[in-house]
């Protein structure tokens, strides 16, 4: 009985091996856990969450709080089902490592099934339907898809081959259309993930199109034309409709923020195409080995910094050879076609061919083309990343060509030219091949276990324990120190947004990578820069702009950045592990809705955040160019103004930082014992004058008493009424309008000593070059001979260095012979070098100035400026006189004038508010006095929009003014109300949300009826179609159904 049922086995594994293999492709991604109990897949710019039901939830609004004081969060989501995939698993409460499992093996198994089922419908030979599928889900373009999880990619990928076959089953009427539909809707389903990205959603269609053409070329007449056009359309439709719920309010962002020759910075993405593109050759891209990561390389190892199995690819013989072939079969391929397939080998040629055209991006000689469509055809912005999402073409089109390929093989075998063992074994040989060259993936190797930088992370547990620290304190904001753009934790895990947004929806702010230059960036920086500092009076205003509320300290983050002041490590705090929470003053915490105190115009054209760390806690600040506060009647006679200055010193620092190295900029003098404040006072009034304090007193400035300055060419004393750990308050002073200049003098000290080598004292080499004192009247100067093989220089260590301050470096040269005379300042400790800036310059016989700046890394660290005497062959060496080596810190403190107003209402009004989902708030405003301003602490955006109620729920007929305040939040004057009312707040793309969702779940009810309530459709008598099974093209029978129309008696 046993043998009998072993045997009965093997017989059904021998007719369905091919199963077998299948179900063996897909659980492909179980291999990556093997011996690595606990341990999660998390990439760097997408991560898997710790709490996926969390994750999910926050998808189904299109505005999202966590990130930065809210973000559009339309296109995101896009990922609702590749999160629902997770959700279900983590609900039946398995570890976090099974949920990750699951989902992996989901979506893999979706790329197999997708791809063989595609194969089955053209290929009549197992093997090689074996062959596309292989060669679809294992290639090297998939590797970094899957060592991040791209959501788009992998639902890009996955509907392909799906989209191919129903465009496939309809044409050839081996499904019914009503059938075809509800697989159309069960695509849409698949590929809602594309819309993370919108680029990679236009790209399936695009793919769509190029193998719906191939279609049309194969059809015999032009009824079966219209019929594959009405057939493709439907597929494309439906699929649209299924996605509303995100294209809809992705769409309408779209068209409201971006322009269409504009970046997409403002959806979110960092324009980097050019990058991208500096290695995608036609070479490159036709062996899909275009990503920009594999060619970055240590410069002194040689080794590569990300990629460590790119060494195989580019050196060993067998992985280079193989890499070769796969454009070669597909060359083989199109040379020998298969006949009654001349549609498919047009699609795939055109998608090949299209596809290495597109995904070499901007890399010549190809590329001026893909620039110019770049800055003309609209939108086309939106395809930043071409490599990664124009090589989905080639795939497509090299696993088809090749498995075409292997499959007219069998003519050979049938005509007795090829032995059908020697057929199976090169099938067999191609299959384990392509596994073998696709190693990194079979094996679990792209997510660099051994690397440093690995994707294998093991989250310690007071990770998980923070997320009920996080649950028990949703107020307020909390902010990531230190500040790095890409956490990376000495455990493992990278992300490049906080950490704390995988398990919590606690407000977090941090320095953004992807879009730095946005308001709300700056202002953190400067926050930033003020804990730094230790000037933590202007820390907490500002905190209290941002409705910030705790430091989140990750003492377990390898950063090189500046540890914590010593100014803020006496605040409360909760210690959980390695992290520490501290919680800012009562005093620097504001809710996120408020009532405005003052209002301050900024007249500047430029965004200066510690402007907004001089207000009070409810004062805002206002732009002068806003038409809409310029047309509130009345707002300008209680406003007052706000004016910046330009630092002298500070605009030629960033001027030097921001231009080309040239020459001009350097051979000069600079005196930096002086500096110069412009400023221009466009209403004229007394003005509170404040200057920044941080470290005054090294540049001989007083702090209390009376500072002498120079006014507009006058002499005049500056009495000092306060001061804080951040600033110096002035008397207030009279200004008239027009333009104005305060000069103050600095005691700005030479940190090098015996600049003038004056004396005759030892100095700091590094070689046996030859050092001399030499005079030249009563003049003496340093002469250095360099004779040997190597670089010969003298070294100034900097004293007292300060990180935060940039620096201007000054000397005079002589060139007399040999190469040319060169700076060098580096910044280092004892185990790294941080920064080196080496300056060469011209050849000069006679004495020459010069003086430039360095900016430093903010580390602690120590600095050296070294005169350098370079090496040349020449038997004679190279010679060069230096004299008068100084360096000097800049002063970059800003200085601030403030003109006073009146407050808009002698009682501000009460505010309370209930946040009802991220989208929607509903405000208590009691004792409201005319008029009044109510500040909204989120990103500004016109879609923010507000109804007012009464107490007792009637809607108010009042539209308040909808403006800007504090650079970055949201802010409605408001006016002719009752005392006590309800503002609802809420986010109007939202309500295209759910719109968008009551389509998707209406359409495959709309589908069913629309086929029930026309019997005239065209039904098809078929009988059955089997997975895996390849038919001959049927006898189409064709019955329309008579409609009788009885008419009354």
């Amino acid at each position: 009985m046993k043998l009998n049922f072993l045997k009965f086995m093997l017989i059904k594994i021998i007719k369905y091996w091919y199963i077998l293999v299948l179900i063996i492709f897909s659980l492909t991604p179980i291999i990556w856990f093997i011996g690595r109990e606990g341990y999660l897949i998390n990439g760097v710019d997408t991560n898997f969450p710790l709490d996926p039901l969390v994750w999910f939830v926050r998808r189904i609004y299109v505005w999202n709080p966590v990130l930065n004081a809210g973000l559009d969060f339309s296109s995101s989501s896009a990922g609702l089902f590749f999160h629902l995939i997770q959700v279900v698993p983590y609900l039946m409460n398995l570890n976090l490592q099974w949920v990750e499992i699951i989902s992996l093996v989901f979506w893999f198994s979706l790329l197999v099934s997708s791809s063989f089922f595609f194969a089955t419908l053209f290929i009549k030979n197992r093997l090689a339907q074996i062959i596309l599928t292989c060669f679809y889900v294992f290639n090297i373009y998939l590797f970094n898809t899957w060592e991040n999880v791209k959501v788009a990619n992998l639902s890009l990928m996955a509907g392909i081959p799906m989209f191919f076959s129903i465009l496939i089953l309809l044409k050839e009427n081996k499904v019914s259309r009503l059938k075809g539909a509800y697989l159309a809707i069960i695509l849409g389903v698949l590929v809602t993930g594309t819309g993370i990205n919108p680029a990679y959603f236009f790209t399936l269609f695009f793919i769509a199109l190029i193998f719906f053409f191939g279609l049309l070329i194969d059809c015999i007449n032009r009824t079966q034309i219209f019929s594959c056009i009405k057939d493709f359309l439907l597929v494309s439709i439906l699929v649209i409709l299924i996605n509303s719920f995100w294209v809809l309010p992705t769409s309408d962002f779209i068209l409201r923020n971006i322009s269409p020759e504009g970046s997409i910075d403002k959806i979110g993405f960092t324009n980097w195409v050019d990058s991208l593109s500096d290695n995608t050759s036609v070479l490159n891209i036709m062996r899909l080995q275009g990503a920009w990561d594999w060619y970055a390389y240590d410069s002194v190892t040689g080794l590569p910094l990300y990629i460590p199995y790119s060494l195989n690819y580019f050196h060993r013989v067998p992985f280079l050879f193989f890499s070769f072939l796969i454009p070669s079969l597909i060359i083989l391929s199109l040379i020998f076609r298969k006949k009654g397939y001349s549609h498919l080998y047009i699609s795939f040629a055109l998608m090949f061919v299209i596809g290495v055209f597109l995904g070499a991006g901007t890399h010549l000689p190809t590329g001026s083309f893909y620039s110019f469509l770049y800055y003309h055809l609209p939108f086309f912005t939106m395809f930043r990343s071409p490599w990664y999402i124009f090589s989905s073409l080639i795939v497509v089109s090299s696993s088809g060509m090749i498995a075409l390929l292997f499959d007219h093989l069998v003519s050979f075998e049938s005509r007795g030219k090829f032995s059908k063992l020697g057929y199976r074994f090169l099938l067999i040989l191609m299959i384990i091949s392509n596994l073998v060259y696709a190693y990194p993936l079979v094996t679990g190797r792209i997510f660099r276990p051994q690397s440093q930088d690995g994707f294998y992370v093991k989250f310690p547990e007071y990770v998980l324990e923070a997320r009920r620290w996080a649950e028990s304190n949703p107020e307020g904001r909390i902010i990531n120190y230190p500040e790095d753009e890409i956490e990376k934790f000495e455990w493992g895990y990278r992300g490049i947004e906080s950490i704390l947004a995988l398990f919590t929806n606690k407000e977090v702010l941090f320095s953004p990578l992807n879009v730095p230059d946005a308001p709300i960036a700056k202002i953190i920086k400067q926050f930033y820069t003020y804990v730094y500092t230790g000037e933590s009076e202007a820390a907490f205003a500002l905190a209290s702009k941002l409705n910030l509320h705790q430091i989140f300290l990750k003492n377990d983050q390898t950063s090189i950045l500046l540890s914590l002041h010593k100014n803020f490590l006496g605040l409360s705090k909760d210690d959980i592990g390695k992290w520490s929470f501290y919680n800012l003053p009562e005093n620097a915490k504001l809710g996120k809705f408020y009532a405005a105190d003052k209002v301050y115009v900024d007249s500047s054209k430029n965004l200066d955040a510690r402007i907004l760390s001089i207000l009070e806690r409810e004062d805002i600040l206002v732009n002068s160019d806003d038409k809409v506060i310029n047309s509130i009647s009345g707002l300008s006679n209680v406003s007052g103004r706000v004016v910046t200055s330009k630092n002298s010193q500070y605009e030629d620092f960033y001027n030097f930082l921001n231009t080309p190295s040239r020459f001009s900029n350097r051979l000069v003098k600079r005196d930096l014992s002086t500096v110069n404040y412009e400023f221009d006072i466009q209403s004229g009034g007394s003005y509170q004058v404040m200057l920044d304090r941080y470290k005054i007193e090294e540049f001989g400035l007083k702090t209390s008493g009376i500072q002498k300055a120079l006014l507009d060419g006058k002499d005049i004393d500056l009495k000092i009424l306060k001061n804080t750990d951040s600033y110096i308050f002035y008397e207030k002073l009279n200004f008239e309008q027009g333009n104005h200049n305060l000069v103050l003098k600095l005691e700005n000290k030479n940190l090098i000593n015996n600049s003038g080598f004056d004396i005759n004292e030892p100095l700091r080499t590094n070689t046996n070059g030859e050092l001399s004192f030499e005079q030249e009247g009563k003049n003496q100067y340093l002469k250095l001979v360099n004779k040997t093989g190597k670089d010969y220089y003298v070294s100034y260590p900097i004293k007292e260095f300060d990180p935060l301050i940039g620096y201007m470096v000054s000397f005079k040269y002589r060139q007399i012979y040999g190469n040319l005379a060169q700076l060098l300042i580096g910044q280092s400790n004892e185990q790294s070098l941080f920064k080196t800036q080496i300056e060469s310059l011209p050849y000069y016989p006679d004495w020459q100035s010069v003086s430039l700046f360095y900016d430093p890394v903010k580390t602690v660290s120590k600095l050296e400026v070294s005169l350098i005497a370079p090496y040349t062959k020449d038997a004679l060496g190279t010679t060069i006189h230096y004299d008068d080596i100084e360096v000097y810190k800049l002063f970059n403190n800003n200085l601030i004038l403030l003109q006073d107003n009146e407050t808009l209402s002698n009682i501000s009004p009460n505010i309370a508010y209930k946040k009802n989902n991220p989208t929607d708030y509903k405000v208590y405003v009691k004792n409201a006095k005319d008029p009044h301003i109510i500040v909204f602490s989120e990103n500004y955006s016109p879609s923010w929009d507000v109804k007012l109620l009464s107490v007792t729920g009637r809607e108010l007929n009042i539209r308040p003014f909808h403006f800007s305040a504090n650079y970055y939040a949201n802010a409605w004057y408001i006016e002719s109300v009752p005392g006590e009312y309800f503002l609802s707040v809420f986010y109007k793309p939202q309500q295209l949300f759910y719109l968008g969702f009551f389509i998707t779940i209406i359409t495959p009810f709309f589908v069913f009826l629309i086929f029930k309530l026309f019997p005239l459709s065209m039904r098809i008598n078929l009988g059955k179609f089997k997975f895996g099974e390849v038919a001959a093209k049927p006898v189409i029978n064709f019955s329309i159904t008579k409609v009788i129309n009885k008419k009354n008696d």
